[in-house]
């Protein structure tokens, strides 16, 4: 074996076939693995032999978390509309004023793709430190044909520290290019983006609220 992670004082497998309770909770467990892959679970006393070995004594091991929504993808930052909410504005008042999500689309847009590769290894290896193995990543800060397929390639580059599920979120905000026609910027996401982003994309995902999309859009 690789690796061996071992004693584990409390390891939750999920499984109630394993373990004890509907967590199929094992005491003084190990888990081991192969090329990457789980190749044992089960109690310490038999675990294979590991060119490597953690003690996670006094530890509790469960399978990695999951965050089911995050927007992790941009450059820019916005801490300056933070004061503003804290005095009592609304994030609709900003947004219509070129702010909110059409800042951190200005900041994403004139990034480059290596700028934008390093920030979001950055953001990932924190989540990573949180116990955080799968994130889904949504688009949303290109706002055009061209970035949001742009940024769409660069989550499925498979490259990051955890597992990666994305979402298509070019239906993010109307940019404001075509705040006078925004008919013509909802053809763009169903004509163009969207086949733009296929193979890409795991799912496609729509903002609705006041300043963002209606349902009939």
């Amino acid at each position: 074996m690789d690796l061996l992670v071992s004693p584990i004082s409390e390891l939750h497998t999920m499984n109630p076939e394993v373990g004890e309770g509907s967590l199929g909770t094992l005491f003084d467990a190990a888990v081991a693995y192969e090329a990457g892959e789980l190749a044992y679970i089960g109690p310490a006393a038999g675990a294979p032999a590991a060119k490597r070995t953690i003690d996670a004594q006094g530890c509790v091991g469960f399978p990695g978390l999951v965050d089911c929504h995050t927007h992790t993808l941009f450059a820019g930052s916005r801490a300056q509309e933070f004061q503003r909410r804290l005095a009592g504005e609304s994030y609709t008042r900003i947004l219509e004023e070129g702010g909110g999500i059409l800042s951190t689309v200005r900041a994403t847009r004139e990034a480059s793709d290596e700028v934008l590769s390093n920030l979001l290894s950055a953001r990932l290896s924190g989540f990573l430190q949180g116990g955080v193995t799968t994130v889904e990543v949504k688009s949303g800060y290109g706002l055009s044909v061209g970035q949001e397929i742009r940024l769409c390639r660069l989550l499925a580059e498979k490259r990051w520290p955890v597992h990666l599920e994305t979402t298509f979120l070019g239906a993010h905000a109307i940019p404001l290019e075509f705040r006078e026609n925004r008919d013509a910027y909802v053809q763009a996401i169903v004509e163009d983006m969207i086949p733009g982003v296929q193979g890409l994309a795991d799912a496609v995902d729509v903002y609705c609220d006041r300043g963002a999309f209606t349902l009939d859009e």
